[in-house]
């Protein structure tokens, strides 16, 4: 029996032609690999050992020269004193040379995607990036790399990849985006090697002179089950206008200059964000703002709660604050919601009152709310 090893020098030829590499966020890649390589007549086995510890077995596809009969095939995992093979047992007549493709699922190579946002005024700029892992126990050399931005059903953890060869992509020195079966599909303009027990920093976009705005707002306790008085933090939030560029989900850090220093407001996450869509990111606690919440009576009876609350806004800060106060309340025929101030409701069920207060001042205002039990 004649046994021959793959990258050695005991093939009759053996050559790498293409290797493409799809990359999900959860921990999986897909590998097409296609190899030229030389078999030698009545060869029953051969071995591949450019092959990942964690190989997803029952994931391998090959297809072998049309006159080789593959019977069985084995893998072997890694020891300390050997690499992770595949074993090929093979039925073969004659010498040739031909090309094998393998197809296969690894764990431990991922992607994730994080951006810097600096704001100044009521303008940004945004950068993405791309950060990959791996730790399959396999180099990987000169690969075309596909990324897939999306959640997809997996029996494991909720992510099965969908086979993607590589695809033409418009020339630009950063990833372009394309719609690829209800996903988004990147593909890096340029092929690179990404070793085990590696990672690596891509650049994913720059955006430039973002339109931003402020707002600030706070969620109030249930006024009918308010009892005595109870303050709240006012919310700081920023909305990003739209981009044409798709935002895959990560984490975005929010930075501003302050005395040609750099300082980080705010770490948030977003989720996969479709071009031409808005983006709401959450900033932090305003330092020098609350709101106080009041009851001033209350006149439950059997059948109905009623209360009268107090909402006391106070802004020690220096600079003026247009501030959105959520109010949960059922809005039906059998509740009622009396103020001097106007209000609309908002996600259903928030009475909202948009109040301005100056700096260094306080502004209250009453609410007198009954629904029955």
């Amino acid at each position: 029996m004649k046994n021959i090893i793959l990258l050695s020098t005991f093939v009759l030829s053996q050559t790498l032609l293409a290797t493409t590499l799809t990359i999900y966020s959860s921990g999986i890649a897909l590998v097409h690999e296609s190899y030229d390589v030389g078999i030698f007549k009545n060869d029953t086995q051969f071995t591949y050992e450019g092959i990942p510890d964690s190989l997803v077995f029952d994931s391998l596809y090959t297809e072998l020269p049309k006159d080789v009969k593959l019977q069985s095939l084995t893998y072997k995992k890694a020891t300390p004193k050997s690499k992770a093979a595949l074993i090929f047992d093979i039925k073969n007549s004659q010498s040739l040379q031909s090309q094998i493709q393998l197809q296969y699922l690894t764990r431990n190579i991922s992607f994730k995607t994080d951006y810097i946002l600096n704001i100044e005024d009521n303008h940004a700029s945004l950068s993405g990036w791309i950060t990959l892992s791996n730790t399959s126990g396999k180099n990987f050399k000169d690969v075309t790399l596909n990324l897939l931005a999306g959640n997809i059903n997996n029996r494991d953890n909720g992510n099965i990849p969908i086979a993607y060869r590589a695809m033409s992509m418009p020339s630009s020195e950063t990833p372009q985006s394309q719609e690829v079966q209800n996903y988004h599909l990147y593909t890096i303009p340029f092929k690179l090697s990404l070793k085990s027990n590696e990672q690596k920093r891509l650049k994913l976009l720059d955006i430039a002179n973002i339109t931003i705005q402020n707002s600030y707002k706070v969620h109030a306790y249930n006024p009918l089950y308010l009892m005595g008085e109870r303050s709240s933090k006012i919310l700081r939030e920023i909305s990003l206008a739209e981009t044409d560029k798709t935002l895959p989900a990560g984490v975005f850090r929010i930075y501003a200059q302050e005395d040609n220093t750099s300082l980080l407001l705010s770490q948030t996450n977003i989720d996969n964000t479709p071009k031409n869509t808005s983006l709401n990111l959450k900033i932090g606690q305003d330092f020098d703002t609350k709101l106080v919440q009041k009851v001033i009576s209350r006149n439950d009876t059997r059948h109905t709660l009623e209360a009268t609350v107090e909402y006391k806004l106070i802004n020690n800060s220096s600079q003026d604050r247009v501030i959105d106060i959520e109010i949960p309340f059922n809005k039906n025929s059998t509740s009622t919601l009396k103020s001097d101030l106007k209000y609309r409701f908002t996600k259903g069920n928030l009475a909202t009152f948009t109040l301005k207060v100056k700096a260094s001042s306080q502004k209250s205002f009453e609410v007198n709310f009954k629904s029955k039990r």
